[in-house]
């Protein structure tokens, strides 16, 4: 939004000691120049290279808003049209009767193992159905993401003649991949543009069902009316979403990137509020926003001249704990071990590989690739997950000593003769799976 670009701007001239900028700076796409020199002028992209750019980014960007139930319901005929697995059938059928790629992007990492699990039974054979969230042991989650770009980047040398990708917003941004259709659960705005941009991204031959780039959004409801799912916990603001519905409602096709910033300034700096559960939810997002300015406020780092010792860069109203999480999404890492029957240590189920305790350099430290070794087995987790959980086996005392290692968070599970058993955290039973990662549900 424009007030963000400005806010940016006009903080980098506060410290140059010259005066803030104009609030109408940069057009989309375009860029400005905030000089370091007070004399010198903000330059802003010329209104004919803008347009420019634009022309050569230009995407009629198809909207199909389609209401969904995330819980269950049915009418007298024991049937759901809304159900949320029910609509995703129906849009991906022509895929899977003829041919294309698509992906599924879920709020959260539970929706996508679920969405895929339903997905991989529904298509069988007649498709390819993959999974990528952040809650892969780290190399896995390399692997799978290696293979997908392989798949679907821009050269497509290996592009499947049917594919499904289930992911979170893990494919938001940075990999280059192309889907012939892209569908998402309702989002803010500018999430659901990024997730578009894996839509016709590159040339390739298209299946006949795909008439142009076209994001279908599952807008969540509950009798009829808007309604963020319970279980999404606080991953995007009520605002931002009912604010996103309510924009998208009528909306069947996006010019990108002529209508960007319209959409974006109205919902990410409203002028007026008429709805009013809107109002409240909008007053809530700017509160949170004013607690988050003046946490920030606490740990920001005091300018170069307020500062007459080092002494002063560590002197401040937070700990040490707070200063090392980003506000309201704690995370750790997790590494997964296993425990035999007889006390055996082990970092993975088929006991092929132990625990190490000490490392193979002088004085039994760990070299880097040992390190690295272990770092690629963790799995980095909102610290909410693990409330509650003590293990009651320790890592390795050497690994303290460790700052890679020092902070990692054991899952110790115990072999049974069928396999590890899941740990029950939190009312949920926590197990890791090959195929669909760490998983974490409703114990039995």
């Amino acid at each position: 939004p424009a007030s963000h670009v400005t806010a940016l701007a006009a903080a980098y001239q506060r410290g140059t000691g010259a005066s803030p900028p104009p609030s109408e700076l940069v057009p989309y796409p375009g860029w400005v120049f905030v000089p370091a020199h007070p004399d010198q002028p903000t330059i802003a992209i010329s209104a004919h290279a803008q347009a420019a750019v634009a022309a050569g980014r230009r995407i009629p960007l198809q909207l199909d808003v389609r209401p969904v139930h995330h819980v269950r319901r049915s009418d007298a005929s024991g049937h759901d049209h809304l159900d949320r697995d029910a609509v995703l059938r129906e849009v991906l059928t022509p895929l899977v009767e003829d041919h294309g790629c698509a992906g599924v992007v879920c709020n959260t990492v539970d929706d996508a193992q679920r969405t895929y699990e339903m997905v991989r039974e529904w298509a069988g054979s007649r498709a390819e159905v993959r999974l990528l969230h952040s809650r892969f042991p780290s190399q896995q989650r390399e692997e799978i993401t290696e293979e997908i770009v392989a798949a679907l980047g821009k050269d497509g040398a290996k592009r499947p003649e049917r594919m499904i990708m289930v992911a979170t917003q893990v494919i938001e941004q940075s990999l280059d991949l192309d889907f012939d259709l892209v569908i998402s659960d309702l989002a803010p705005f500018a999430q659901l543009i990024q997730r578009a941009g894996r839509c016709y991204r590159h040339s390739h031959t298209r299946p006949r069902w795909a008439k142009g780039p076209r994001l279908v959004v599952l807008d969540p409801q509950h009798e009829g009316c808007h309604a963020k799912p319970l279980h999404w916990g606080d991953v995007y603001h009520p605002y931002l979403l009912r604010a996103t519905h309510l924009r998208l409602a009528g909306v069947g096709k996006v010019q990108i990137p002529e209508d960007v910033q319209g959409h974006m300034e109205a919902i990410y700096s409203p002028t007026g509020i008429s709805d009013p559960r809107l109002a409240d939810d909008y007053v809530d997002y700017q509160v949170e926003a004013m607690v988050g300015r003046q946490v920030a406020d606490l740990w920001v780092v005091p300018d170069p001249q307020n500062v007459g010792d080092l002494a002063a860069l560590s002197q401040g109203e937070i700990t040490e704990g707070r200063a090392a999480t980003r506000l309201g999404a704690e995370s750790v890492r997790v590494l997964c071990c296993y425990v035999d029957q007889d006390g055996g240590q082990w970092l993975d189920p088929e006991r092929t590989r132990p625990l190490q305790k000490s490392g193979s350099g002088p004085g039994e430290r760990f070299d880097a690739d040992e390190i690295r070794s272990i770092l690629n087995l963790t799995i980095p987790v909102r610290e909410s997950l693990l409330r509650g959980y003590q293990p009651g086996i320790e890592l390795p005392v050497r690994w303290e000593k460790i700052p890679w290692l020092g902070e990692l968070r054991a899952l110790w599970f115990h072999l049974g003769p069928e396999g590890p058993r899941p740990i029950e955290i939190a009312g949920r039973a926590t197990r890791l799976d090959h195929e669909l990662g760490l998983v974490a549900r409703r114990w039995p």
